[in-house]
């Protein structure tokens, strides 16, 4: 695969490693291990799948934008899309984005220990998910916009 193939698909992958990051910081066990599957990782080794969840856990997803996160690389042959989270992202309303991954956490710790989660406490998970989604839409927006600027440049 020449330098260039690897660096399309390096960033082709810069948008669902930052959705991967959210996942992991979010706690959300499922998710993790529907994105693993998508991208081959179900049959992988438990260290395999350990190592990547760890390096997801390392990335400070929240509170950088992604062009910052990849500023590092510099002008090696990798390139990066133009910050992708160039519009806000929508925040979600009625509650702290923290309070939200809170209430995540906590019905994840409740059904794992076989307890019924609260109404409000499934209320405020709904209430993520759709705040999720919002995001999801936003990055994928905002991920074309900067690959046909990209092209047009």
């Amino acid at each position: 695969m020449s330098w260039e193939s690897r660096a399309d698909l390096a960033e082709s992958m810069v948008a669902p490693a930052c959705d991967f990051a959210g996942l992991v910081h979010d706690g959300d066990a499922e998710a993790i291990t529907a994105f693993l599957a998508r991208y081959g990782l179900d049959d992988a080794p438990p260290e395999t799948k350990a190592l990547v969840i760890v390096l997801g856990a390392m990335v400070p997803v929240f509170e950088f934008s992604d062009a910052q996160l990849l500023a590092w690389v510099g002008g090696g042959p990798v390139t990066v899309l133009p910050c992708v989270r160039a519009e806000p992202e929508p925040e979600p309303e009625g509650h702290t984005a923290q309070e939200l991954r809170a209430a995540v956490a906590e019905a994840t710790r409740l059904r794992r220990a076989g307890r019924e989660v609260p109404a409000d406490l499934a209320e405020m998970v709904s209430a993520y998910t759709y705040w999720r989604k919002q995001v999801q839409g936003v990055r994928a927006v905002a991920v074309q916009a900067a690959a046909a600027e990209t092209e047009a440049a």
